[in-house]
């Protein structure tokens, strides 16, 4: 067996676990605009991988773009993690043009933020 195979088991619990974080973070910052915290968009986002594993393609791709959408509004160099994640659902669904397109922005952001 593969050791870098996560089983299908432990995938569940960490699914669980991440909706848990969403729910309490949606009832903590009820009266707030909670779509717009940083700590939000990386819940969604590993969410989102997490799907992607699990091949749930739709769901993931909707989480992942909620991430970014808060990253970029927030101009947070950590956007280049969903189009990371997105990288990998647009390779997973044989959508390689798209899969390029957003590993090269991973790439490019990388170097404006952490390579000087």
């Amino acid at each position: 067996m593969d050791p870098n195979f996560i089983g299908v088991e432990v995938l569940s619990c960490y699914e669980e676990l991440y909706k848990r974080c969403l729910q309490c973070y949606e009832a903590a910052y009820a009266r707030h605009d909670y779509r717009t915290h940083i700590w939000y968009a990386y819940i969604c986002a590993d969410l989102g991988c997490l799907y992607i594993h699990k091949k749930l393609f739709d769901p993931a791709e909707k989480l992942i773009q909620e991430a970014l959408e808060i990253f970029e509004i927030k101009m947070h160099p950590d956007a280049y993690i969903c189009y990371q994640y997105l990288g990998e659902l647009y390779q997973a669904k044989g959508q390689t043009k798209k899969s390029q397109e957003a590993y090269l922005k991973v790439r490019n952001l990388r170097r404006k933020h952490f390579w000087r």
